[in-house]
């Protein structure tokens, strides 16, 4: 499986496979030490998990190419419904690093009433939610003719969860807590498949 990553470098962005982010941190740079980054995550319908690794230096920061769908900006939006007001608050921020608009929710009640369903590009959704849980939201905008794609994400471990949803159409599952590099990984292949 080959996976791309666009690193916005000062010489503008570029599209590197994976197995290219070594050479960018073994370049002569007194600024930044290259870090390790693994990740195991689940994408499409597939039952096989993929692990992969990557080296992250801090000055460059990875972002997604723009997709002609989205919230009308050169920003696709992705929609984040959890009822955890952590991932809330820090989610917006990484994905805004990534280079997307994003919009944040309690509930899929609130999602549903918002202004967003015509607008998402993709959608972030907790799995256990009071009330709707993030897998009838997702049957719901299924039956409301959506074709939103849903990353599913989750602090359980329960492999019955991940085989339902990936089966029933989910673009990918992450476990928390996950890495900016697998939430990247799995949103670019949800938005590939649009």
């Amino acid at each position: 499986m080959s996976t791309a990553i666009t690193p916005l470098t000062s010489s503008g962005s570029r599209t590197l496979p994976l197995a290219d982010a070594e050479t960018i941190s073994n370049q002569n740079d007194p600024w930044a030490t290259p870090h390790k980054a693994s990740s195991v995550f689940t994408v499409g319908g597939s039952d096989t998990k993929v692990q992969w690794t990557a080296l992250i230096k801090w000055r460059i920061v990875y972002v997604m190419e723009p997709s002609k769908a989205g919230s009308g900006s050169d920003h696709p939006l992705v929609a984040v419904v959890d009822d955890d007001e952590s991932m809330r608050e820090s989610l917006p921020d990484l994905l805004g690093e990534f280079g997307f608009a994003a919009r944040t929710f309690s509930s899929p009640e609130n999602f549903l009433s918002s202004d967003c369903l015509d607008r998402a590009s993709c959608l972030i959704l907790d799995i256990a939610m009071p009330g709707m849980s993030g897998p009838e939201l997702y049957q719901e905008l299924k039956r409301r003719g959506y074709r939103i794609p849903v990353v599913f994400i989750t602090g359980q471990t329960d492999e019955t969860i991940r085989d339902r949803v990936l089966k029933q159409g989910a673009a990918g599952f992450l476990l928390k807590p996950f890495s900016d590099v697998a939430l990247l990984a799995a949103l670019k292949m949800a938005l590939q498949g649009t």
